[in-house]
């Protein structure tokens, strides 16, 4: 039986309204949606710590510390949270990067005697119930041929889940030696700070 253009017309109406329909749902519902990039990762470095140590937010005093090095103080604050934006509180956030002089604490890195002794070089610290993380610190000088960077792993108990670093706006970000084309979600800008020279916040997704 020939089908009557009334009725082609009738159905040509319906399937434009469910594609309509369908296209408002995935506006409205976008497959896979998060609020936030995971973080990307980045390379280790050779200088991963070796020496023994716990729980250690304070690299260096905020105030007694003053004047004694070169560089800038910095207070360092951020939260670990997964993709949509929920608070992951039962991971650590492990940092290491070197002094303003670009000297890092470690047996096969050079000038160790002429490190600082104020200084710790490297922290260690459990996020709190919202995800959060703080340290007080030096921003890092450069190293050889690399921007000024902080080094850092996220670990849920022994696994290690994310290793990174963070780059400053104002010290040259990336300068294109981050190990992945998205590493501009890793650079911050530096802040005046009431009591540290400069501070930053820092978003860890994974």
């Amino acid at each position: 039986m020939p089908v009557s253009a009334t009725l082609i017309v009738m159905r040509r109406r319906t399937f434009i309204q469910s594609a309509v329909l369908s296209g408002v749902s995935a506006l409205a519902y976008p497959a896979y949606a998060s609020k936030y990039p995971k973080t990307p990762r980045d390379f280790e470095g050779p200088f991963y710590p070796v020496a023994p140590r716990g729980e250690n937010n304070i690299l260096v005093a905020p105030v007694a510390g003053k004047g004694k090095f070169s560089g800038d103080y910095l207070h360092l604050t951020g939260v670990v949270v997964t993709p949509d934006g929920q608070p992951v509180r039962d991971a650590s956030v492990d940092i290491w990067h070197t002094d303003p002089e670009g000297r890092y604490r470690h047996p096969r890195e050079r000038e160790q005697d002429e490190l600082h002794d104020d200084f710790g070089y490297f922290g260690l610290i459990r996020v709190d119930d919202k995800g959060a993380f703080e340290f007080y610190t030096l921003v890092p000088g450069r190293y050889g041929g690399r921007p000024a960077h902080i080094h850092y792993k996220v670990w849920r108990g022994d696994s290690q889940v994310l290793t990174s670093q963070i780059y400053f706006r104002q010290r040259g970000g990336t300068e294109n030696k981050s190990m992945t084309r998205s590493g501009a979600s890793q650079v911050v800008d530096l802040e005046n700070a009431m009591d540290t020279d400069f501070q930053v916040f820092y978003r860890i997704v994974i």
